[in-house]
């Protein structure tokens, strides 16, 4: 079976802070911010490929076992629950300022 550890990353709640300031204050930190977006994109882009990938496998292997050894669609519908920078879209519910 193949099995997928993200064990060694963890949650930054000091990234939070850190974006906090970032996107409450975006003129100052124009160039942090833009790279805060792209990587936004990058995820979303991503999550797009995933949900595709997912959705193409269902329609040719139905919910058989995948080709690489995972529970197939049951393993990539548990991927897209997955996020690369979970601090990038957890701070917009706490900021005081929309952007």
């Amino acid at each position: 079976s193949t099995s997928t550890s993200f064990s060694h990353m963890s949650y930054s709640s000091q990234c939070c802070s850190v974006f906090q300031k970032i996107y409450e204050n975006t003129e100052q930190h124009w160039d942090e911010y833009d790279m805060c977006e792209k990587l936004v994109d990058v995820e979303e882009r991503f999550q797009l490929w995933r949900f595709r990938h997912m959705t193409t496998v269902k329609r040719i292997i139905g919910f058989r076992r995948g080709t690489g050894g995972s529970s197939g669609v049951a393993f990539l519908k548990g991927a897209l629950e997955l996020t690369f920078f979970p601090e990038l879209w957890d701070v917009r519910t706490d900021l005081k300022i929309r952007v």
